[in-house]
């Protein structure tokens, strides 16, 4: 259905060194995953993503989601649905605006875990969503199996179709 309406945003991490400037997420983010730090900064993105939940909540719109990537690690990590709900509580976001977003590159790793943590987040409100889908090896066959709401298709992958 088209509206012409905006019922969503992407709250995406940016890194800024006094040293380096600007670090690109793609270098950032693997680095915090191989030293564990995801989960802390994850925490924190989660926080942030929800103080804009509320500023969005306070200028009138109740029904806006906003998608919070989430890192396989993060998902993966020992009560990351408790921890999910405490951090939203904490800031009284309602997990009805809150979609997390998944790469397509999350699909080689445990399968059935992934789908027991989306299931437990779909229960309280929380979607659930593929980002860059097109840039792995994934098929949509795959992607059926997977308990999600959402499958975004990554530009590169759109800009090569043709439309009649």
């Amino acid at each position: 259905m088209i509206s012409d309406q905006i019922w969503g945003f992407e709250a995406l991490a940016r890194f800024k060194s006094t040293d380096l400037g600007f670090v690109s997420p793609l270098e950032f983010i693997p680095l915090a995953e191989e030293t564990k730090y995801i989960n802390s900064i994850g925490d924190l993105i989660i926080l942030e993503a929800c103080d804009f939940v509320n500023d969005l909540k306070r200028a009138g719109y109740t029904k806006m989601k906003v998608a919070i990537n989430i890192s396989g690690i993060q998902l993966m990590s020992k009560e990351f649905t408790r921890r999910m709900l405490r951090l939203l509580q904490s800031k009284n976001v309602n997990p009805e605006n809150v979609v997390i977003e998944l790469t397509e590159s999350i699909l080689s790793i445990k399968f059935e875990k992934i789908n027991k943590v989306l299931s437990e987040l779909k229960v309280y409100g929380i979607g659930s969503s593929i980002d860059d889908f097109g840039t792995g090896y994934s098929s949509l066959s795959r992607e059926r199996e997977l308990i999600v709401d959402f499958l975004k298709i990554d530009k590169s992958f759109i800009d090569r179709l043709r439309f009649l």
